[in-house]
């Protein structure tokens, strides 16, 4: 196995997530002083997936059985279960290659007649 990697999500044990939607990634970028997200693109080598669609997932079994186990990486289909996103989590940095960096700025629709709903905004690339 390669080097570990720190905590950045917790429900599935503590690895890097990475997302199939933009969406999903947008919600965890933290806007600058000046406005401006940033989100790394990266490929990542999956091997053997251990998937989950439990909605109340045991991370600490998850993350030993991809450390110390059969498997190299966490599915967790929330997508299925909540209807939002599937998330993928690595716990070995060498499966990882980050790619690009797109950096951008959130802009909430111009509307007199309707209001965007909390938490929604168009994304558009500076």
């Amino acid at each position: 196995r390669g080097a570990p990697i720190g905590n950045t999500g917790s429900l599935y044990g503590k690895g890097a997530y990475f997302a199939e939607s933009i969406t999903k990634a947008d919600e965890h970028a933290k806007p600058n002083e000046a406005g401006e997200c940033a989100i790394v693109f990266c490929r990542v080598l999956g091997g053997r997936v251990l998937y989950t669609d439990a909605a109340e997932p045991d991370p600490e079994n998850l993350v030993h059985s991809c450390i110390n186990g059969p498997y190299d990486c966490v599915l967790g289909d929330r997508e299925k279960n909540k209807g939002t996103f599937r998330e993928f989590v690595l716990f070995d940095a060498d499966r990882i290659l980050p790619e690009f960096v797109v950096h951008y700025t959130r802009e909430m629709p111009a509307s007199e007649d309707t209001e965007a709903p909390e938490g929604s905004s168009e994304c558009v690339v500076a």
